[in-house]
């Protein structure tokens, strides 16, 4: 099937390899995709208005190439392995029990956001806004206090320690 250029709205997807496919400029408004496979996937000022992505996977996948007009998405039970997000607004975003491998969230509008029962293996935090986001049963965050905004976030222990890994402290039980 053709995606590039084209409108979907209320759509879903289930189990479809988007591997390499083109998606430039498609608009997917409201749209749900189940158990898809983005490796590689081009999404050159594509709009994902309100889609929901669940048990898909992300390889390699550059988010701030998306239409940034046009741009709010959630993940549930979600594979992210090294994909951008640089310069975007995405308030309130859901990256829900995900494993997030090796990607980059720099300059980011997040707060409010719930990255609650994720994990963030090699993934990193740099000049975000995470006021008020939920990492409540997150795990292996790499985020700086001095370089991000975390007033009101909410985060578990023991995993809320990591905070001070940029410190370079010592911490005894």
């Amino acid at each position: 099937m053709q995606y590039k250029d084209k409108d979907f709205d209320k759509e879903k997807f289930q189990n479809i390899d988007f591997s390499n496919v083109d998606l430039s400029n498609a608009k997917f408004n409201d749209c749900e995709f189940n158990s898809c496979n983005f490796s590689l996937t081009k999404i050159n000022n594509t709009s994902l208005n309100e889609a929901i992505f669940k048990n898909c996977k992300f390889s390699g996948l550059d988010f701030s190439r998306c239409n940034k007009l046009l741009t709010s998405f959630s993940f549930e039970n979600c594979l992210l392995n090294n994909c951008l997000f640089i310069k975007l607004d995405i308030s309130k975003t859901k990256i829900i029990d995900s494993k997030v491998q090796s990607c980059i969230f720099e300059e980011c509008q997040l707060n409010e956001s719930n990255f609650s029962g994720s994990d963030f293996i090699r993934s990193i935090f740099d000049n975000n806004n995470l006021k008020k986001a939920n990492f409540v049963d997150a795990i292996n965050y790499n985020i700086d206090p001095t370089k991000n905004k975390i007033k009101g976030a909410k985060f578990s222990y023991p995993s809320v320690v990591s905070l001070l890994n940029n410190f370079e402290i010592i911490i005894k039980e």
